[in-house]
C-alpha cells in the first residue's frame, strides 16, 4: 500500500468534498451527479456486470452509482481500487454491499474466489475513473492504472485459460487410443542421470554447437516446436515433448516426424491428435488419460508451457541435473524466440504492447507474455514444491537473459562439467525395446477403452432426460405461477441429477462452461429469492447441462468411432484402400507407416498399393510446407495497419518518439491501400509528440482512412482550440458529431462561448431528441434558454430535468435561483 498526500479537501457550493490533487476543478462548479452523469453516460449499462474501476474520484464515484442503481442494480457489482487517502472523507461503510471500497494493496486474482459468477461468466470490465482518464504520465494514478491494468491482464489471461477447457477435453478423448503408456512406469528411469531440456528461446543459437560437442553425456529432451531446427543442426533428442491440443502445435512440430525411431514422444493426455495418431515411433503420456477421475496415479501435467510438463516430467523420473537452454520466458533484445522461428520472423511487431516484465538472471527489465509472466511464477512453485516432497533435483538455467526464477540458480556454459555417461545408449535402447506394444496388446486396448466410452455414453443420454423433465417442471410452473412449492421439487430434481453425473459432474460443466451464464446470474439477495428466480436459475442450469451434454455426446461419439476404426486398423487381413477414408477424414494420412511396420507380411492389391502411396506422397508433402500458418498469421498481424495503429496509439500516449520512429519504418513493408495515411498519420505522431504543431496538423489533414479519423479529429480540435481558431474549432467539432452525437454537447458549450446562443440552443434540441434522458444536456439547454432571457423555455426544461433525478443538487439550485428572479 502506497502512502500519497492529497493535501486539504476542499467543499464545493454543493457541500460535496473532493482533492484539487485528484480532480483539479472540476467539481468547483459542478455537482459531482452531473459530472459524472456527462462522464460516465454510456458506461455501466450491461446488467449482471461486476466492474472494477480504477480510481474513485475523490471517494465520490461510489456512492453516485450506489444512488443511481439503488433501484436498478439488476446484477451489477462494483468494486473501487484507490489510494487510502481518497477516501478519507467519505464513510464507505454506508454503501451497499454490491459497491466495494479497496486501498491499492488489493489483489485482484481473489476475485476468482469472491466473486465466481461473474467470473464463471466472464462478465468482468476494467475502467477508468476521470482521475485516472485524465492522468499525466508517471503520476500516481497513471502508476495506478498501470499496475491494477497488468494484474488485471494477467487473471483475465489465467480465466481464459481455464475457460478454454473444451478443446482439451476435445483433444484427450481422441487421444484414448493411443494413450497408452504412462510415464508411472518410467518413475525412477533418469536416477543419477545429466539431462539438458531444450525449449525455443533465443539462447537456443547460442547453446547449439556445445550441445553437438556433449552430445553423448546427457539425456536430451526437446520442445516439439524446435523440431525443424534440430534436423536442421543435425541433432537427435532423445525424447520430443508436445502438449498443446489445438491443430496449430501439429503444423508447428511436424517436423519431430523427421526423427528416427530412437525418439521417444512423451505427451500429455491432451496433445494435438494429429500428432499423436501419426507419430510412428514410440510413445509415453503424462497426466490422467480419462477426462473424469479414474484413478490413474500417472505424473500431473503443469502448464502454461511445454516446458513446465517438460521439466515436471524428468523430476518425476529422479534425473540429478537439469541445465535448461532456449528457457527464456522473456523477450532478449526483442527477440523471442530462436532464429528461423515464426516469432522471430514476425518481430515485435507481432505482439501486444504493454507487456509484463521479469528480471532477469542479468539483472536487467525485460518484457514478456502473459503466459510467460504465469510461467515464471508457475515455475518458482514448482521448484518450491520439489525440495517440500525431498525431491533433490538440482536445475539450472543457462542463458544470463532469462528470467529469473528463485530456486534455479544461472549456470554459464563454460562452467559446466559434464561426465561421460557410457550406459546411455544400451539404457533408451532397452527403453524402446520395452515401450513396443504388439497390435494384440493394442487391440485390447481399444476395446477396454471402447467399453468405458459406451458406458459414458449411456449414463449422459439418462441425466439429460433428467434435465429435460426438469424443464417440463419449469414450464409447468410458468403455466401456473401461482402454485407454491415449485422450488423444493426444481432443487431436488437438480441433485439428483448431480448425483447421477457423478465423476462426470465436474467434466461436464467445464466443456460447456458458457451455457451456464444465466444459471450463475447474480442475485440481488439470495436469502430471499422468490419463486420466479429459484424457477429462473434452475431452468438455466438445465438448459446449460442438456446444451453441454448434447455436445460431449458428439465428441463422445467420435472418440467411439476412433477406436472402432482403431481395431478395423489392427486386424490381420485389414487393407489399406479400406482404411484410406478414414485416414483422410481424420487428417492422419501418416498412418500409413504404421500400418506398414505393423503389417510387413501383407499381401498388397493395386489399389493397396496406390492407397498407400497417395497416403505418403501427400503426408511427405504436408511435412515439407514450412510456410505454417502461425508464420502468416504472425507475419500479416506484424504489417497490419489496424495492429499497428493500436501500437502508436499507445506509443503517442507515452509519448515514446522511438517506438513511433520504429513503426513507421515498418509501416514501408504495408502492402494495402491504408499505407500511404497510415505513413502520414505516424509522421503526424512524431511532429505532434515534438509539439511541432503545424506540420502535424498538415500530416493529419492528407488522412481520409476512415478508421484513423476520430484520432485525427481530435488532435486538430485541440490544435484548433489551442490557436483560437473559432471557425476550425467548429469544423472539427462537426466532423466529430458525425462519430458521436455526443460531440454535439460540446459543440454546443462552443457556440454559446462564440455567443451564438440560439444556434447553441438549436443543437441542444436536436441533441435532446435523440437522447430525451440526458440529465446534463437539460440541464445545459436551461442555462441557455436563462441567458436568452427565454425564462418559460427554461422554467419547462428543468422541470422535465426534475422528473428525471429531483435530488439533483446542481438541478435544485437552479430551480431556487429561477424562482429568486
Amino acid at each position: 500500500m502506497q502512502e500519497v498526500d492529497f493535501g486539504e479537501s476542499i467543499e464545493n457550493i454543493y457541500g460535496e468534498k473532493y482533492f484539487s490533487l485528484v480532480n483539479g476543478e472540476l467539481f468547483k462548479t459542478s455537482s459531482s451527479s452531473t459530472v459524472f452523469s456527462r462522464y460516465f453516460k454510456e458506461q455501466f449499462k450491461k446488467e449482471n456486470t461486476l466492474y472494477i474501476i480504477c480510481g474513485s474520484d475523490s471517494g465520490l464515484l461510489p456512492f453516485y452509482l450506489a444512488k443511481k442503481f439503488k433501484k436498478d442494480r439488476k446484477g451489477r457489482k462494483f468494486i473501487f481500487i484507490d489510494y487510502k487517502q481518497a477516501f478519507s472523507e467519505v464513510d464507505t461503510s454506508t454503501l451497499p454491499n454490491w459497491v466495494e471500497c479497496y486501498d491499492d494493496s488489493f489483489s485482484l486474482p481473489v476475485l476468482a474466489q469472491l466473486e465466481l459468477e461473474y467470473v464463471t461468466s466472464n462478465a468482468i470490465e476494467l475502467v477508468k475513473s476521470i482521475a485516472v482518464i485524465d492522468a499525466e504520465n508517471e503520476s500516481i494514478y497513471y502508476l495506478l492504472w498501470k499496475d491494477i491494468k497488468k494484474e488485471y491482464q494477467g487473471f483475465m489471461f489465467v480465466d481464459k485459460v481455464n475457460s478454454a477447457t473444451r478443446s482439451f477435453v476435445d483433444a484427450q478423448l481422441l487421444n484414448l487410443h493411443s494413450n497408452i503408456n504412462p510415464i508411472k512406469s518410467l518413475q525412477g528411469f533418469l536416477e543419477g542421470k545429466t539431462v539438458v531440456l531444450l525449449g525455443g528461446g533465443p539462447s537456443l543459437d547460442l547453446s547449439i554447437e556445445w550441445i553437438k560437442n556433449n552430445r553423448n553425456k546427457f539425456v536430451l529432451f526437446a520442445a516439439g516446436r524446435i523440431s525443424r531446427f534440430l534436423l536442421q543442426k543435425e541433432v537427435q533428442p532423445d525424447f520430443v515433448v508436445s502438449v498443446d491440443p489445438h491443430d496449430i502445435s501439429f503444423d508447428n512440430s511436424k517436423q519431430m516426424m523427421h526423427f528416427d525411431s530412437k525418439t521417444i514422444l512423451l505427451n500429455c493426455f491432451h496433445i494435438n491428435p494429429k500428432i499423436l495418431n501419426q507419430w510412428p515411433n514410440n510413445s509415453v503420456y503424462f497426466g490422467n488419460s480419462f477426462p473424469w477421475n479414474s484413478s490413474e496415479e500417472n505424473s500431473s501435467s503443469p502448464g502454461p508451457t511445454v516446458i513446465h510438463s517438460a521439466l515436471h516430467q524428468i523430476v518425476f523420473m529422479k534425473a540429478k541435473k537439469v541445465y535448461l537452454s532456449g528457457v527464456e520466458m522473456c523477450f532478449q533484445q526483442e527477440k523471442t524466440h530462436f532464429s528461423g522461428s515464426a516469432e522471430n520472423e514476425a518481430g515485435k511487431f507481432a505482439l501486444q504492447k504493454d507487456l509484463p516484465t521479469v528480471k532477469t538472471y542479468s539483472g536487467e527489465i525485460a518484457d514478456t507474455s502473459q503466459a510467460f509472466a504465469m510461467g515464471v511464477d508457475t515455475l518458482e512453485n514448482l521448484v518450491n514444491s520439489y525440495v517440500e516432497i525431498g525431491r533433490d533435483t538440482q536445475i539450472y538455467n543457462t542463458s544470463p537473459f532469462a528470467a529469473k526464477v528463485e530456486g534455479i540458480p544461472f549456470k554459464d556454459l563454460s562452467e559446466i562439467v559434464l561426465e561421460e555417461q557410457s550406459d546411455l545408449p544400451e539404457m533408451l535402447l532397452n527403453l524402446n525395446e520395452s515401450l513396443k506394444l504388439p497390435i494384440s496388446s493394442r487391440y485390447a486396448h481399444q476395446e477396454k477403452v471402447l467399453s468405458i466410452l459406451e458406458g459414458k455414453n449411456e449414463l449422459l443420454k439418462k441425466v439429460s432426460r433428467t434435465a429435460k423433465k426438469g424443464l417440463k417442471k419449469v414450464a409447468d410452473y410458468k403455466k401456473r405461477p401461482e402454485s407454491k412449492g415449485i422450488s423444493r421439487g426444481l432443487v431436488k430434481l437438480q441433485k439428483q441429477l448431480i448425483k447421477q453425473l457423478g465423476d462426470l459432474g465436474e467434466v461436464i460443466y467445464h466443456y460447456g462452461m458458457n451455457y451456464f451464464e444465466d444459471a450463475f446470474r447474480p442475485i440481488d439477495d439470495e436469502d430471499n429469492m422468490s419463486e420466479e428466480e429459484i424457477a429462473f436459475t434452475v431452468d438455466s442450469f438445465f438448459k446449460g447441462m442438456i446444451k453441454s451434454i448434447d455436445d460431449f455426446l458428439l465428441q463422445l461419439e467420435k472418440a467411439i468411432k476412433v477406436c472402432q476404426f482403431r481395431k478395423k486398423e489392427y486386424q490381420e487381413l485389414s487393407k489399406p484402400e479400406d482404411l484410406i477414408n478414414g485416414w483422410l477424414e481424420r487428417f492422419e494420412l501418416g498412418r500409413y507407416l504404421i500400418w506398414e511396420n505393423d503389417h510387413p507380411e501383407a499381401k498388397r492389391s493395386f489399389e493397396d498399393e496406390k492407397a498407400l502411396k497417395f497416403s505418403k506422397d501427400t503426408f511427405r508433402s504436408t511435412l515439407d510446407q514450412t510456410d505454417t500458418l502461425q508464420a502468416k498469421e504472425l507475419q500479416d498481424k506484424s504489417v497490419s495497419p489496424i495492429v499497428l495503429y493500436q501500437r502508436a496509439e499507445e506509443a503517442f500516449e507515452e509519448k515514446d518518439v522511438s517506438e513511433l520512429k520504429d513503426i513507421l519504418l515498418q509501416a514501408e513493408k504495408i502492402t494495402t491501400d491504408e499505407k500511404h495515411c497510415f505513413i502520414c498519420l505516424l509522421k503526424g505522431m512524431v511532429f505532434d509528440v515534438n509539439n511541432e504543431i503545424d506540420l502535424a496538423s498538415g500530416e493529419y489533414k492528407k488522412i481520409s482512412f476512415q478508421h484513423f479519423r476520430l484520432f485525427v479529429l481530435k488532435r486538430l480540435l485541440n490544435f484548433s482550440l489551442s490557436k483560437q481558431e473559432h471557425e476550425e474549432v467548429l469544423i472539427n467539432l462537426e466532423g466529430l458529431c458525425g462519430f458521436s452525437v455526443d460531440y454535439m454537447i460540446i459543440y454546443a458549450d462552443y457556440l454559446a462561448m462564440l455567443g451564438q446562443l440560439d444556434l447553441s440552443q438549436k443543437v441542444l434540441e436536436q441533441y435532446i431528441e435523440i437522447n430525451p434522458s440526458d440529465f446534463v444536456a437539460l440541464l445545459k439547454l436551461a442555462d441557455v434558454c436563462l441567458k436568452r432571457g427565454c425564462n418559460s423555455d427554461a422554467l419547462s426544461v428543468l422541470r422535465y430535468a426534475e422528473k428525471i433525478d429531483p435530488s439533483n443538487p446542481q438541478l435544485i439550485k437552479m430551480i431556487g435561483d429561477f424562482k429568486s428572479l
